[in-house]
């Protein structure tokens, strides 16, 4: 009597290419070793994966506030991608995994890209998230010499839930006419003063207000049409609004045009800089 799979080689896994390996978990953890063919161990990797870069953030969602802070937890971060990549990609290229399950068909390696991508979001930008931390391009020069164009700025998302706003503080919200545009702007006026402007110069509650960030030049008519106006009769804010502008008067389309904004409109405060042409700006508080 002749018994099925006496003598003969052993059953081989399948052997799997390291590099997809590690590309796959580096876009959604856990997804490399699904690939490999361990479904356990890459739903394991996924759940220690987000579970540990959200608790990462949230301990420092504090010193995320900070450049170094954020630089470090992007830092964190990337390690703990980079060890679960690497752990598929040695897999993979030692030829351990295991054999192909239901599991391996590419509706579901879809399916888990979506899900990292759309509903957790991207493991690397996720504790930025949870931080309360989203990153803005400075797309016009309104706000020079502050905030210069095609920059990069890291902006404190929903700043005024327990707080009040600031003078001074640099504030990202929509446009009331388009909410798909969002600008940036200083705030200079709070609820409750009463703003007027007289050749260009701005006073609260009858008073001159020092202003180290305003600058005045001769620049072509901003996108809005005609002139910035350099003066303005006396307007009392409203309560929960504030009155702002940008730092480059000439060119800015700001409050002088559309009034003052709610604070509640207010989606971001914008707290440093994060990437700039001129290096030694980067890292820069926003002031």
């Amino acid at each position: 009597m002749e018994i099925e799979g006496v003598g003969r080689a052993p059953i081989q896994a399948a052997r799997r290419n390291p590099f997809i390996s590690f590309f796959l978990s580096f876009i959604t953890p856990g997804l490399g070793q699904l690939y490999n063919g361990q479904p356990k161990k890459g739903m394991l990797c996924l759940l220690a994966g987000y579970a540990l870069t959200v608790g990462v953030a949230r301990i420092c969602s504090g010193p995320a506030r900070t450049f170094p802070g954020l630089a470090a937890l992007i830092l964190v971060t990337l390690a703990l991608s980079l060890a679960i990549s690497g752990e598929a990609f040695v897999t993979a290229a030692r030829g351990k995994g295991g054999e192909p399950t239901r599991f391996n068909r590419w509706y579901v390696y879809l399916t888990a890209v979506l899900f990292g991508a759309f509903v957790a979001g991207p493991v690397i930008l996720l504790p930025l998230k949870v931080a309360g931390i989203r990153l803005y391009r400075i797309a016009s020069a309104t706000m020079e010499p502050t905030l210069l164009a095609g920059e990069w700025v890291a902006g404190e998302i929903a700043p005024y839930r327990e707080r009040k706003p600031v003078r001074g503080d640099v504030v990202i919200f929509p446009y009331r006419g388009d909410p798909s545009r969002e600008f940036i702007k200083r705030v200079v006026v709070l609820e409750g003063e009463t703003v007027a402007i007289a050749g260009g110069k701005v006073t609260v509650n009858g008073l001159p207000l020092a202003e180290s960030w305003a600058i005045e030049r001769s620049r072509p008519a901003i996108p809005a049409g005609g002139a910035a106006p350099d003066s303005m009769a006396a307007t009392t804010v409203p309560p929960g609004s504030v009155f702002v502008l940008g730092d480059s008067r000439d060119i800015s389309f700001d409050s002088r045009f559309y009034g003052p904004i709610e604070t509640g409109r207010i989606r971001a405060r914008a707290l440093y800089v994060v990437w700039s042409k001129a290096p030694g700006r980067m890292g820069g508080a926003i002031f």
